[in-house]
């Protein structure tokens, strides 16, 4: 895995997300001591390459399958 602390360029990402998913994540990601653009990261990175996939269901369910 890349180390994201020596990557030159950093990127700010931006965009709306539920208010109480966020400070979920945020609250898990202080007690585990994981910074949140790191955890993000490592989601992205597995997402986009197909490690694991994001299934839409009725009343916009979502369900993950883990390749």
């Amino acid at each position: 895995m890349e180390n994201t602390k020596t990557t030159k360029k950093r990127l700010p990402f931006n965009t709306t997300i539920n208010p109480d998913i966020q400070k979920e994540f945020k609250e898990y990601c202080s007690e585990i001591g994981m910074p949140l653009n790191v955890v993000l990261e490592a989601f992205m990175r597995q997402f986009s390459s197909g490690e694991f996939v994001l299934k839409f269901g009725k009343n916009n369910s979502l369900g993950i399958d883990i390749e």
